[in-house]
């Protein structure tokens, strides 16, 4: 059988999410020998893989004999032009999530060229047995978010959330893992307002903490909260999501959207929350790159912060024995959902294309 070329159109060592899945795919498809993976200044590929936010997607095509666009989209039916773009120079578009499938549909892509390549987890770092990071709380009742603390991922909503739900009485924090310097939020982050919130001595303690972390210590900040806390607007997948899950930390987060591909109400607590559906028809900006798509319409979810409220007050208050059980519900459920289980879908995509006439 002959092995097909692959080449990943995209960095593999810059500190963002899209990057770190690069670095995952490459080297668990190199280890396996299963494709021949092609650098850059290679020959033209049997499949290119474009997944590449550095870059607007469309204006450069990727080159290859068959290729295929790594392309989420959080809020609804995809743009026009991506549309188009998919439609005119790509064979397939590859989602991480049902909600992404079906936004794409919803923008005008048929079906059919629309595969579903779920994310993983390294099972080995991300485990409930392991190093507890000391993040100065005792011990509180600790909630965790991690990622860009910007208003998709919905911390606004969380931190005022937080703030009303517990006061300097209360035995409960909060820890922040943001990371401003990922060059596609800068600008973004809600870096002051938190650091504002943590100062503030008539409050329960945050802690902040702004920094790129190897994956070993994040391990350790997920075992240390209680809970894990993203209340999005909008998300492809949300790997700490998933991450927290498999170190035996139960989520929190909106019963909408990606998530709801591998985390229920017997893993995690779910939060009701109201979906927008808007027609726009204007343009935005994508990201602090200055890339702009027209956009029709946008469809997502708004946590209401009373209802946060609730649920972040409920879920304090539930015994830690109770919530050990749903967190280990959690890992069992995590531990299906691997880089390896990306990977043999990521091949059996490439041998499915490459094979084709």
């Amino acid at each position: 059988m002959t092995v097909p070329s692959v080449r990943i159109q995209g960095s593999r060592t810059a500190q963002s999410a899209y990057a770190s899945i690069n670095r995952r795919w490459w080297s668990l498809l190199a280890e396996r020998g299963d494709v021949s993976l092609m650098d850059d200044d290679g020959p033209q590929a049997d499949v290119v893989i474009h997944h590449d936010f550095s870059v607007r997607f469309g204006e450069v095509p990727a080159m290859g004999r068959r290729r295929v666009a790594v392309r989420p989209w959080d809020f609804g039916p995809y743009p026009p032009r991506w549309v188009a773009a998919l439609e005119t120079d790509y064979d397939e578009l590859w989602v991480h999530s049902q909600w992404s499938a079906q936004s794409a549909v919803a923008g005008g892509l048929a079906p059919e060229r629309i595969r579903y390549i779920p994310l993983g987890i390294d099972a080995e770092v991300m485990r409930p047995d392991g190093p507890v990071a000391d993040l100065g709380l005792g011990d509180r009742f600790v909630f965790a978010f991690v990622g860009a603390a910007i208003r998709r991922k919905g911390i606004d909503i969380l931190i005022e959330a937080f703030r009303r739900a517990f006061g300097p009485g209360d035995e409960v924090g909060l820890v922040v893992k943001d990371h401003t310097n990922d060059v596609f939020y800068r600008g973004q982050s809600y870096r002051d307002r938190i650091l504002a919130a943590a100062d503030d001595r008539d409050a329960a303690p945050i802690v902040y903490i702004d920094e790129y972390l190897p994956s070993t210590r994040l391990a350790a900040i997920y075992r240390r909260a209680d809970a894990f806390v993203l209340p999005y607007r909008g998300e492809g997948f949300a790997c700490p999501v998933l991450e927290a899950m498999a170190c035996g930390t139960p989520p929190v987060i909106p019963a909408f959207g990606s998530c709801l591909d591998y985390c229920d109400a017997t893993t995690g607590v779910l939060v009701p929350t109201r979906q927008v559906r808007l027609p726009l028809g204007r343009t935005l900006s994508m990201n602090s790159l200055g890339f702009e798509e027209h956009v029709e319409a946008v469809h997502f979810c708004e946590t209401p912060v009373d209802w946060l409220v609730e649920a972040l007050v409920t879920t304090a208050g539930r015994a830690r024995t109770e919530l050990a059980a749903l967190g280990r519900a959690a890992a069992e459920r995590a531990r299906t959902w691997t880089w390896n289980v990306s990977v043999d879908a990521v091949t059996g995509g490439v041998r499915d294309l490459a094979g084709r006439a």
